[in-house]
């Protein structure tokens, strides 16, 4: 049998192989510019309004804190994380002293990330960067393999708002949008038990978790939820040998997070979920807790009405307009979700634009992405226009995107994919 060679191999395989090299690429290319050229990444010396390598500085002092016995019970205290955010000769480099970042992830991510701190802080921040890169990266490949898009297209969401800001400011967007699509793809390919533990690793922000969660409990996905609790007890043993007390003092932490957007410096206007679009719209407290409430809980019962059947919904499109729906009611509900969390919605949009992208295409499959895509594209935009009408208009169209998505998903109750061998499609 005649082997394939890169001399015998077909131009189309070989076209195909350069665009899915540039998904690698282009995220590379991200990393040098934001890593070496970035505001963010460079000191020069003098005071900054914020530190170098953005909110990573906080895995880095609580991984430092966590991995240290003697220093070990000061993870969660405020006077402790403020002096070591500022300490000049340490890190490098100074910030405005009035602003710090407080610890609000659980013990077993800060040792998860502590070996980091054992390196100078800027070589320590790059490399979080590039962590974060290969993320986007790794998201991409698994998306264009699950959805055959076009290679160009699923460039585009590298230069989104929410994913330059995600990879900029040291967030974590892209590690959430990895554990979402490697997820999606475990679960659409028939191996639930896995995809439920690489959902559990959401857990270092458990109220982006607990949706999903509840969405595939109505579905009566077992194998899923065993999954997630298997690997959610790993990571709970792994919190409890840090200490109970460093447990305790998180779940004092958590029992806080209510107040969280009350809190000094949270900037409503980039919220993107009922919690900070009410606050900001009512600014009574109260009022706004009831308007959240309500329309958290709409959301859950509609969208859990719709994926309730797993038989029905376990592949072909529905699959994917099932979990782009748990995605999207997850953003929605979410007590806190800034602007660059939204970087979870670059699966949903690659889904449902596979779908859309389609010559027997309905026209109401256009609904859901277009509005995500708006989003995505337009998020400072949006965020411009809540600081000014003190309403964020990129949750109404994240409504509508859901809103569609669920009439479309009614009306079309079963219709077949694509072969899963199909040719991945060149730009």
């Amino acid at each position: 049998m005649l082997q394939k060679t890169p001399q015998n191999e077909s131009p189309g395989l070989r076209e195909d192989r350069r665009w899915l090299c540039a998904l690698v690429v282009v995220p590379m290319l991200l990393f040098v510019a934001i890593g070496w050229f970035a505001p963010n990444f460079i000191d020069q010396g003098q005071m900054r309004q914020h530190p170098v390598g953005g909110d990573y500085l906080q895995e880095y002092v609580g991984g430092y804190l966590v991995s240290r016995a003697a220093q070990r019970d000061q993870l969660y205290d405020p006077a402790t994380c403020r002096s070591m955010q500022h300490d000049a000769e340490w890190l490098g480099f100074q910030w405005e002293t009035e602003h710090y970042f407080p610890m609000v992830y659980p013990p077993f991510y800060y040792a998860a990330v502590s070996p980091l701190s054992n390196l100078e802080y800027a070589a320590a921040a790059r490399l979080w960067l590039l962590w974060m890169v290969l993320a986007l990266a790794t998201s991409l490949l698994l998306l264009q393999q699950a959805t055959r898009l076009p290679t160009g297209l699923l460039l585009v969401v590298c230069i989104t708002s929410p994913v330059l800001l995600s990879l900029t400011t040291g967030q974590k967007g892209t590690l959430l949008l990895l554990i979402l699509t490697a997820t999606f793809a475990l679960w659409k390919n028939g191996k639930p038990f896995a995809a439920g533990a690489i959902f559990a690793l959401i857990a270092f922000k458990p109220h982006l978790g607990l949706p999903i969660g509840l969405f595939m409990l109505v579905r009566r996905e077992w194998s899923f939820v065993l999954g997630t609790f298997c690997a959610l007890a790993f990571l709970i043993g792994g919190s409890l040998l840090t200490g109970m007390e460093l447990c305790k003092d998180y779940i004092d932490v958590c029992l806080g997070f209510g107040q969280y957007v009350q809190s000094g410096g949270y900037h409503l206007e980039q919220g993107f979920s009922f919690w900070s679009f009410w606050q900001l719209a009512l600014g009574e407290a109260m009022v706004a807790r009831v308007a959240t409430l309500a329309c958290s809980l709409a959301v859950l019962l509609a969208v859990a009405w719709c994926v309730r059947r797993a038989a029905a919904l376990a592949d072909g499109d529905q699959a994917l307009r099932a979990f782009s729906a748990m995605v999207l009611a997850t953003v929605l509900v979410s007590p806190h979700l800034y602007s660059y969390d939204l970087t979870m919605l670059v699966l949903p949009l690659g889904l449902l634009a596979s779908l859309a992208l389609r010559p027997a295409a309905a026209s109401q499959d256009y609904v859901a992405p277009a509005a995500l895509a708006a989003v995505l594209l337009g998020s400072n935009i949006w965020t411009g226009i809540a600081r000014i009408t003190a309403v964020q208009p990129g949750v109404l169209i994240l409504v509508v995107a859901l809103g569609g998505l669920l009439f479309r998903m009614q009306q079309a109750p079963g219709i077949a994919t694509e072969p899963s061998g199909a040719r991945p499609a060149a730009c």
